[in-house]
C-alpha cells in the first residue's frame, strides 16, 4: 500500500484538456502552462480501456482508433459493409462501392468499420463516414439507438473529405458559399442527431488538423473547421483539440500527408483521455484495476 501511494505522489493527476489547448511542441513533446498529462499509455490503459467507445469519420480518425487498439496490443476487426446496419459508407465515393473496396490489394478493409475489445472487454467501435452527414450516418446511428446500444465515448470527425469534394462541386460551377452552407446543415443535422439519440454519452468533436495542403484548400478547412466547431460546442459536445497541436508542428514530427505524426496522435488520446477522466481521479495509480463484476456481460464477445 505505501508503494502505491508514493508511486501516486510521483504521478500526477488528471487535468481538463482545456488546460492543454493553448501551448507549443518544445523538444518533441507538447508544454502547455498549467496543464498536466500522464503519458499515453497511462492514461489509455486507466481510462479509456474502461470505456466503450465509437469513433466516427474519415482515415484521420481511423489513425486514432487503430493507435488506441495497438497500445492495448489488441486489433480491430474488419465489418463488411451493410447497407441496413448501416457499416461502412455507400453513399461516400471512398467506400463500399468503390472498385478497390473489393480488391484484396486495394484499400477495402480500411473503407469499412472496425470493431475491437479493450482489455477490460468494453468496445471499440470504428465506423468509416468521411462525408459531414450521409444515409450512411443515419443509419449506423438509429440503428444503435432502436437496439438501445450504449456508448460511454462517442468522438466525431468529418471535414476533410468535404474540402476533397468541393472539386467536383466546383466543375459544376456551385458557389463556394453555397457549398459551405450545405455543409453546415449537414453537420448541423449529424449534431442533432447525436445529442438526440445519445444524451447519456460524452459527445466530442475532434477539430480539423492543420495541414500542408493548398492555399485554396487550406483556407476552405479553416472556413469549415471556425463554422462547424460552434454547432457541436452548441449541443454539448466537447472540442477535442486537433488544430491547436498541429498548427505549430515541428518538423520532426511533420508528414507529408494529412495524418499527423505518431507523436502527435498519441497526445490526442491523451488528451481524449483527460476528457473522458477528467482532474476528479486525484490519487494516480490508486485506481481500482477492472474484475469481472466491471464487465458486462453483452460484451462478453465480439458481434459477428
Amino acid at each position: 500500500m505505501v508503494r502505491i501511494v508514493l508511486l501516486a505522489l510521483l504521478i500526477p493527476a488528471y487535468t481538463s484538456a482545456a488546460a492543454c489547448l493553448e501551448g507549443a511542441w518544445v523538444d518533441g513533446a507538447w508544454k502547455s502552462r498549467g496543464c498536466t498529462l500522464p503519458t499515453p499509455a497511462e492514461a489509455i490503459i486507466k481510462c479509456l480501456a474502461r470505456k466503450d467507445i465509437l469513433m466516427i469519420g474519415d482515415s484521420t480518425m481511423r489513425q486514432l482508433a487503430y493507435l488506441l487498439a495497438e497500445t492495448w496490443g489488441s486489433q480491430l476487426k474488419h465489418l463488411p459493409c451493410n447497407l441496413l446496419m448501416g457499416h461502412g459508407c455507400f453513399d461516400c465515393e471512398r467506400g463500399c462501392h468503390h472498385n478497390d473496396y473489393y480488391n484484396t490489394l486495394g484499400r477495402g478493409p480500411d473503407w469499412s468499420d472496425s470493431i475491437g475489445l479493450t482489455p477490460a472487454e468494453r468496445m471499440l467501435w470504428f465506423s468509416w463516414k468521411p462525408q459531414m452527414f450521409s444515409l450512411d450516418d443515419i443509419r449506423l446511428l438509429q440503428g444503435f439507438a432502436h437496439r438501445d446500444k450504449h456508448f460511454d465515448v462517442i468522438v466525431v470527425h468529418k471535414g476533410v473529405h468535404a474540402v476533397a469534394d468541393w472539386d467536383k462541386y466546383e466543375a459544376t460551377k456551385m458557389s463556394q458559399a453555397a457549398f459551405l452552407e450545405e455543409t453546415k446543415v449537414r453537420a448541423d443535422l449529424l449534431a442533432d442527431m447525436l445529442a438526440k439519440h445519445f444524451p447519456q454519452s460524452q459527445l466530442i468533436w475532434r477539430d480539423a488538423y492543420r495541414t500542408r495542403q493548398t492555399p485554396e484548400k487550406e483556407a476552405l478547412t479553416d472556413s469549415i473547421r471556425e463554422m462547424t466547431t460552434p454547432l457541436f460546442l452548441e449541443r454539448g459536445f466537447t472540442t477535442l483539440p486537433g488544430y491547436n497541436v498541429t498548427i505549430a508542428t515541428p518538423l520532426e514530427l511533420q508528414n507529408e500527408t494529412l495524418h499527423p505524426h505518431e507523436s502527435i496522435a498519441e497526445l490526442l488520446l491523451t488528451m481524449l483521455a483527460s476528457i473522458v477522466c477528467p482532474a476528479t481521479h486525484q490519487h494516480g495509480l490508486q485506481h481500482e484495476q477492472p474484475t469481472s463484476r466491471d464487465i458486462p456481460q453483452e460484451h462478453s464477445r465480439l458481434p459477428g
